[in-house]
């Protein structure tokens, strides 16, 4: 067996718990440092108590999807989803989605297998709801994010615009 297969096979993925809300704030500080940096009128800096309370929320909710990725004893990285389903309309048919939030990958822990086993969790998660599709957003700032889910079989499929009124 070679090593890249034992590094990613030693990535264990489980169901989040409520006592994971502090280490879920802690590990969303990467993500929201980068984003905070890059759109500081629309992102607040990293606040581990604040983004733990926020989790707390989340896990007590049956249409989330929290996942915590482990290297050892250590939480490496989380990905949440939202079950989203939507009645037809006279513009849409019905469908089900699992909608991606966040996926972080602590630095220490990123090339090894831990974002595609996050992935791949909650493919399988979304299959066991019987939901039909895995979508997400990124901002365009985030190329790193872009090429991981176009390696991962994600394809645009709506474009967002924005200008501001000065």
């Amino acid at each position: 067996m070679d090593e890249d297969r034992l590094i990613r096979t030693a990535v264990r993925v489980r169901r989040g718990k409520l006592a994971d809300a502090d280490v879920l704030g802690e590990l969303n500080g990467l993500v929201q440092q980068l984003h905070s940096d890059a759109e500081p009128a629309e992102f607040k800096a990293p606040d581990a108590a604040a983004a733990a309370e926020f989790f707390r929320g989340q896990l007590q909710r049956a249409d989330m999807v929290i996942l915590l990725a482990e290297l050892g004893d250590h939480v490496v990285g989380y990905l949440t989803a939202e079950e989203t389903r939507r009645r037809d309309n006279p513009f849409t048919e019905a469908f089900g989605m699992l909608y991606i939030h966040h996926l972080a990958v602590a630095e220490s822990a990123r090339r090894r297998g831990v974002g595609r086993a996050l992935m791949a969790a909650a493919e399988e998660e979304a299959r066991r709801r019987g939901l039909k599709d895995l979508r997400l957003d990124f901002w365009s700032f985030n190329e790193a994010a872009g090429r991981f889910f176009q390696e991962h079989g994600f394809d645009a499929y709506n474009i967002r615009m924005r200008r501001a009124i000065s």
